[in-house]
């Protein structure tokens, strides 16, 4: 069985840099991403939300510069 748990890194102000490596680090070390399964995998797409092509989309957005509100 596989416990989970958190993982946070700490720095010092402006120590983005060296926090993101030790982070990429240490999921390249433990494959952690490779080990945790999703419970419900989701079975939409962006295209299901959307619904258009980006022919459609870029009509669409022609139309509403030029609309008067």
């Amino acid at each position: 069985m596989f416990c989970s748990f958190g993982l946070s890194f700490l720095g010092q102000p402006w120590s983005e840099a060296d926090l993101i490596g030790y982070a990429y680090a240490f999921e390249q070390r433990t494959m952690v991403r490779n080990k945790v399964q999703p419970y419900i995998v989701p079975t939409t797409e962006l295209v299901n939300v959307v619904g258009a092509s980006s022919s459609n989309m870029s009509m669409s957005m022609k139309s509403r510069r030029f609309a008067r509100y």
